[in-house]
């Protein structure tokens, strides 16, 4: 992000930069507002359809997938799919998070934890891929050796217990079904429209879960 904003400043006038800002305080003050086509959120009312549920379904799919082949097994483009589904749903339930904060909070660290964790995997991945591709020289000691191989089990441990920590957080988030998730959603929805704004909606039998409880 830092670099991001160097390559802006060196490359914007101050009068594009401001425009910009403009632009960009007006659409997160209209972002309450926002109507979706596909149904997520209306003004007043709001549909929990295919986009969130798809993404929900989605990331259930292959986190079952490491349930069944086995943690050990499952591939790093697994792992990324797992992780990408999990930034997709927690950029949508940013969009939702007034109609309950404490609980969609919840969801959403969790859900953040799973990505942060899958991510730290990822770079360690690619880490782990670099020294496998160092070729091994003549001049190399044997100490040399013993300590790229020790740093590679190093690697591969750490990378078992990031792996494990995210599926565990995968088993809290996609413990219901898809249409329970959106149902239990929709039920927080009306609460908070018809009159919970000023506080959490009133618990039903049933719909109170939430990661960590």
């Amino acid at each position: 992000r830092q670099q991001l904003q160097a390559e802006a400043v060196r490359s914007l006038t101050h009068r594009e930069l401001r425009t910009v800002s403009e632009m960009l305080s007006s659409m997160r003050t209209r972002i309450p507002g926002w109507v979706f086509a596909t149904g997520v959120i209306q003004r007043g009312s709001m549909l929990l359809t295919a986009g969130l549920e798809h993404t929900y379904r989605r990331g259930r799919q292959h986190y079952r997938i490491v349930e069944t082949i086995g943690m050990e097994n499952a591939t790093d483009e697994l792992w990324h799919e797992i992780r990408k589904q999990a930034k997709a749903l927690g950029y949508q339930l940013r969009l939702l998070r007034k109609i309950w904060p404490s609980a969609l909070h919840a969801w959403i660290d969790a859900l953040d934890e799973l990505s942060d964790g899958l991510g730290d995997d990822h770079d360690f991945a690619l880490i782990q891929q670099k020294i496998l591709q160092l070729p091994f020289e003549v001049t190399d000691t044997e100490e040399q050796v013993k300590g790229r191989q020790a740093l590679l089990r190093a690697i591969d441990r750490r990378r078992q217990r990031l792996k494990l920590f995210s599926l565990n957080r995968a088993r809290m988030i996609y413990v219901e079904k898809p249409a329970r998730f959106v149902k239990r959603l929709s039920v927080y929805w009306e609460l908070w429209r018809d009159g919970g704004r000023t506080g959490a909606p009133r618990k039903r039998t049933g719909d109170e879960h939430h990661p960590g409880e």
